[in-house]
């Protein structure tokens, strides 16, 4: 039983959508669009990243990690002629996506903050006197 189990496991996590009937083309078109729109998010949050880091001095590790996405997208990076119609390409862009917009809200977090605690020693009652 254990072993039917695993082995169901397995097989069902590998399985691959197969690529055939009259709109294949179509399919792959709409696969590569979703993927580009998601890649050109990334270069929006690349952007913005950008400017944070440059606005108030903050740590440059997310707007490289931004780079390197956006550069490695999968957009550019896996095929949607594969015989899976772009499925693992949109999948992938979607995974791209979530990452990159998680370590935009943690960098605009690395922002706000940096501001607060700007605005906090500027208006400290030990500099007024």
């Amino acid at each position: 039983m254990k072993r039917a189990l695993v082995l169901a496991t397995v097989l069902a996590a590998t399985s691959a959508e197969a690529c055939s009937g009259p709109d294949v083309m179509g399919t792959i078109e709409a696969h590569q669009r979703f993927a580009t729109v998601c890649a050109c998010a990334i270069g929006l949050l690349f952007l913005v990243a950008l400017r944070l880091t440059i606005s108030r001095r903050l740590d440059t590790g997310t707007f490289w990690n931004l780079a390197g996405m956006f550069a490695l997208h999968p957009a550019w990076t896996i095929s949607g002629f594969d015989g899976d119609c772009g499925f693992m390409q949109v999948n992938a862009s979607i995974l791209f996506l979530g990452i990159a917009a998680l370590l935009t809200w943690f960098l605009f977090l690395a922002w706000f903050r940096a501001g607060t605690t700007t605005a906090r020693r500027a208006t400290s009652p030990s500099e007024q006197n």
